[in-house]
């Protein structure tokens, strides 16, 4: 019996075979298979549709979204604020501001000349939104009235992305990255900047912050955590923790400590925009505390973005100057109010996500203790948001986690176990937060859409096309796990590994055991029907349709004996033979003497050779002569003797010989006559001596050994006084005979 197993632990498929010998409690062979899903791994190749997975690795019901709603014209949801009861999401691609009341998504307004709106946040009674990449701060009401607050694109050195923003008592803080990396604060009545932290060495981007009573704690892109205190402008920040290649992608309050997201795969931000038009005055001082130059290799990077936003404008040029002789246009009055500029050409755009390993941590405040709470190996975490940061989950001791490839959401807990409650049709699963009232509300990317999600009063699951080899028939399932009685399973079958026109519809696995379905290629659907239900393991036997082993590349040869002994003779039989459903088979050899037709055994029934691809036989037990050879297998012991197939081929013709030729000598006048002659087989070679001395080649009359009968002379003028001659013949099959004749 052949086993498909699925184990927590294993990405892989393991085959198991269990062989009986006839006659005992069970079928020796591998008729009947059994296809088995169990534990997270496993469960995590198919597809959720209301349903999840809870920390014992069980298919649950999860969450299903009450509301869904896309949203137009934009590819990725960056970040989120919830800001006078609603909650607004920052979008990209445009850079936009939606804004979402538990029943719609609106745009509040869209950032002029940006990619994405990269981080959002609120002091009650106006919303901050960064942008990338122009790396400015935009102070927006509620209404939609758009004013740039900070702008940090000035300067020689200056940053080219906000990544994060927070509001702490009457301040703004934003995380900074690019030319600049750092940390500053800003005044929220005055605007005023104070640069408050300034990354060193290869680090290029701030791009997590969290602001507490106890400090601010920001993570970088090159795996660290820190932490400084609200003390004056000359505090410095202290690494709490380094995670070795890495990027720190999100930090949290949690569980009286720091929920930190860590990810080996970093966000790629896009190219810069085309510089702005000539006449812009560049030459405004740095801001406060910023030196006057490059820091690290930005003064190589920057001659870099600025061959390439060259090019960029010169293409847009060409592309738009009018024909020749005429002359150009007159450019447009350059807009005041930045909600109000057109929007430039944005530059090329890939997924800013991708694949990596993501991995959730809970952290000390103080960076004494560090645990590590989730991990994929494939998927990031896009988004982290604590249940005790919504009023009506305060202290709870869980963290939702968001993910990309795909967007899936777990719950985590401080002790290390996970739920995955929900999963998205699109590949990122950017953003979590609290909604409106005690809703979880989810964003994706690629496309945004927007989740209100709720407890799922039903759920379905889709495993992965499973291939079965060969076309095949299910039997009667087996379900484990509580409450399992409120699942149905429902089955569908193809010829494809892609599900196409020729697959069947999903029908219902049949209970009572009659077997089922025909294709080689299967996927099941788990229906949930009840909220208790807890499902462990499917198992469904299945056999294969039997196909027929074929014989080939049949060979026959005498070999010396095995046994060492000097005359001894064995026929030695080889073949190969394909058996793709890997049943067990059995041979069975006959032979057909000379002149006869009828086909006799060589094995009892009992001794019938099994898994090999060579035999040996003793050739004395043959007379002389050629035989006819054949070999049947049979995979009757797989299949019973009703559904066994079998397959006939024969060796090529054997000559068996094991009489030496005879031969006859004569002496006449200065010669000696030989004749040689062999029942069986034709003479091959003749030799002879004189007198004890050293063997020479005897050539036939017609100088060619081509028959069973040949004759020769040996001339004895050139040995004059020889007293003895000894011929020695041989057979083709090197059988050898020596005789003498006294010439005295």
């Amino acid at each position: 019996m052949k086993e498909w197993y699925f184990r927590n632990s294993l990405w892989m498929v393991v085959w198991a075979w269990v062989i009986l010998i006839p006659g005992s409690n069970g079928v020796d062979g591998a008729s009947t298979q059994e296809m088995r899903i169990e534990g997270s791994s496993a469960w995590l190749e198919g597809k959720f549709f209301g349903t999840g997975l809870n920390g014992l690795g069980e298919l649950v019901l999860g969450y299903q979204p009450s509301r869904t709603t896309p949203v137009e014209d934009a590819a990725h949801i960056l970040s989120s604020a919830v800001y006078r009861g609603k909650v607004y999401f920052g979008s990209g691609l445009p850079g936009t501001v939606l804004t979402f009341d538990g029943k719609a998504a609106s745009v509040l307004t869209r950032l002029p000349n940006t990619f994405a709106v990269t981080a959002l946040a609120s002091d009650g009674r106006h919303l901050f939104a960064a942008t990338l990449p122009a790396a400015a701060i935009y102070k927006i009401d509620e209404k939609g009235e758009t004013t740039l607050f900070a702008d940090f694109s000035t300067g020689s050195a200056s940053p080219n992305y906000v990544w994060a923003l927070a509001v702490y008592k009457s301040s703004l803080y934003a995380a900074l990255g690019g030319h600049f990396p750092s940390v500053y604060r800003l005044d929220l009545k005055t605007a005023k900047k104070e640069l408050i932290h300034q990354v060193e060495g290869k680090v290029k981007n701030v791009t997590a912050m969290m602001v507490t009573d106890d400090g601010i704690f920001f993570g970088d892109d090159a795996g660290r955590v820190l932490r400084r205190s609200h003390g004056g402008a000359d505090g410095r920040a202290r690494v709490l923790y380094a995670f070795s290649d890495a990027e720190i992608r999100s930090i949290a309050p949690f569980a009286q400590g720091l929920a930190v997201a860590v990810n080996s795969r970093r966000f790629i931000p896009p190219a810069p925009p085309p510089p702005p038009p000539a006449g812009k005055d560049q030459s405004k001082p740095p801001e406060e505390g910023v030196a006057e130059e490059e820091f690290g290799d930005a003064s190589e990077l920057k001659k870099a973005l600025e061959a390439v936003a060259a090019s960029i404008e010169d293409r847009i040029a060409k592309e738009s100057s009018p024909a020749p002789l005429q002359s150009k246009p007159a450019p447009p009055p350059k807009p005041e109010s930045p909600a109000v500029q057109s929007p430039v050409p944005q530059p090329a755009f890939s997924d800013p996500f991708g694949k990596g390993e993501g991995n959730l941590f809970w952290m000390s405040k103080d960076g004494s203790e560090v645990h590590r709470l989730w991990y994929s190996p494939s998927s990031v975490v896009l988004s982290i948001h604590p249940e005790d940061a919504h009023p009506a989950w305060a202290g709870a001791q869980a963290v939702w986690v968001a993910t990309s490839n795909p967007g899936r959401l777990y719950q985590v807990t401080r002790a290390g176990s996970e739920h995955l409650f929900f999963e998205s049709t699109s590949k990122d699963l950017s953003v979590v937060t609290a909604g409106p009232g005690k809703h979880l509300v989810a964003a994706s990317s690629n496309p945004a859409i927007l989740y209100e999600l709720d407890v799922a009063g039903v759920g379905e699951y889709s495993t992965k096309i499973f291939d079965m080899g060969f076309p095949a028939r299910l039997g009667r399932p087996d379900i484990f796990g509580a409450g399992s009685g409120g699942v149905g399973l429902l089955v569908r079958s193809g010829s494809t590994t892609d599900v196409d026109s020729g697959w069947s519809e999903y029908e219902p696995l049949q209970a009572d055991g009659a077997p089922q379905g025909s294709g080689r290629f299967f996927q099941m659907k788990a229906r949930f029907k009840s909220p208790e239900t807890a499902l462990r393991r499917i198992r469904i036997p299945y056999r294969t349709q039997n196909i027929q082993p074929r014989l080939m590349n049949l060979s026959v040869e005498v070999v010396r004996s095995q046994d060492g002994s000097a005359d001894g003779r064995d026929i030695r039989f080889q073949w190969d033979v394909t058996n793709l459903d890997n049943d067990v088979l059995l041979y069975q050899m006959f032979h057909q003497p000379p002149r006869t037709n009828q086909w006799i055994s060589l094995f009892e029934p009992m001794d019938r050779p099994r898994g090999v691809k060579t035999v040996s036989v003793p050739a004395d037990q043959f007379s002389d002569g050629v035989y006819r050879f054949r070999m049947d297998v049979t995979d009757e012991v797989s299949n019973g003797p009703a559904e066994s197939l079998t397959h006939q081929a024969e060796f090529p013709l054997i000559l068996l010989d094991q009489t030496p030729p005879s031969a006859t000598l004569r002496l006449e006048g200065s010669q000696v006559r030989w004749e040689a002659v062999d029942a069986a087989s034709r003479i091959s070679r003749v030799e002879y001596r004189l007198d004890g001395g050293i063997w020479r080649s005897a050539l036939p009359d017609d100088g060619l050994y081509d028959a069973s009968s040949e004759s020769g002379r040996i001339a004895l003028s050139d040995h004059p006084g020889a007293g003895m001659v000894d011929i020695r013949t041989f057979d083709e099959l090197a059988n050898s005979r020596i005789q003498s004749l006294s010439l005295k």
